[in-house]
């Protein structure tokens, strides 16, 4: 009996590490600076400079060999500096800072790739997918004074979703190293932004606006090596977010207060570097 639990259990472990190995998963810690800028009336509103870091988490699965599925999820924090400016008057109101609770943002990527062998080292992936991008910058509650006035701000909440159409190349090195370079370009599926104007007046109404009009690329290089016993990766990349003008939104609110505006056309560059393991 002892005898056919132990082979129960080596066949167990077996087939369950045969499953794993199914699976190319890394796990790595990034790091980005990124700029954001609007534009009213194709004059600048306001900036937003910003740096952030967190964890990556990436999990591919090939079918047959030929079909390529991968998940990637991103979650990032950080803190934001804004200047604010005004478009009639074109002066910089100064800088608005938010430490207490920092810019939090998360990245989740659904894509499938279809793997083309160009020579005995070389893949080509076309590939395409879907990627949920939400952040959440807190900045309520902050004030700062300009020429006797003060002036507030309000947290924002941005909801993304894109359709990114890209491909990779990758190289195979000797000594089991891989050079891979990704390209995408990113459709606006559906995007809104949640301004919570009741951080300035408790009376205010928030406004949701729908964003319908948007592009984006992203780009990186990413390069596989061992050391000290361990496949590591090191990756480069930078992304772009294009948003066009919302919709214009009118809110009212129980006391018959009525709130209206647009979210204006922006601009994301976040630029950035991703260090990991691999199994």
């Amino acid at each position: 009996m002892k005898a056919i639990q132990t082979c129960l259990l080596s066949t167990a472990v077996l087939a369950s590490s045969t499953a794993l190995a199914q699976y190319d998963l890394s796990i790595g810690f990034n790091a980005q600076n990124f700029d954001y800028n609007e534009v009213v009336m194709s004059q600048p509103f306001m900036e937003s400079h910003g740096q952030t870091a967190g964890l990556s988490v990436h999990v591919t699965k090939d079918f047959k060999k030929r079909l390529q599925v991968s998940f990637d999820a991103i979650q990032e924090f950080g803190s934001t500096d804004y200047t604010a400016g005004h478009q009639g008057i074109g002066a910089k109101y100064g800088e608005i800072q938010a430490f207490d609770e920092p810019h939090r943002e998360h990245n989740l990527t659904l894509s499938a790739g279809l793997k083309i062998k160009q020579s005995k080292h070389m893949t080509f992936i076309p590939s395409l997918g879907l990627n949920y991008r939400h952040f959440f910058q807190d900045t309520g509650q902050s004030f700062t004074k300009y020429d006797n006035i003060w002036i507030g701000s309000y947290n924002r909440e941005t909801r993304y979703l894109t359709a990114p159409v890209g491909a990779t190349m990758t190289i195979d090195l000797p000594a089991k190293m891989q050079l891979s370079f990704t390209g995408t370009y990113d459709f606006l599926v559906y995007g809104r932004q949640d301004s919570y104007i009741s951080n300035l007046d408790l009376e205010g109404s928030d406004l949701k606006n729908i964003q319908h009009s948007g592009h984006g690329y992203y780009l990186a290089a990413q390069f596989n090596f061992s050391a000290y016993a361990q496949n590591l990766y090191a990756k480069l990349f930078h992304q772009s977010y294009h948003i066009a003008d919302s919709r214009f939104k009118i809110v009212t609110n129980e006391w018959g207060d009525t709130t209206g505006g647009t979210e204006p056309e922006n601009t994301t560059d976040k630029t950035g570097f991703e260090f990991g393991i691999y199994i």
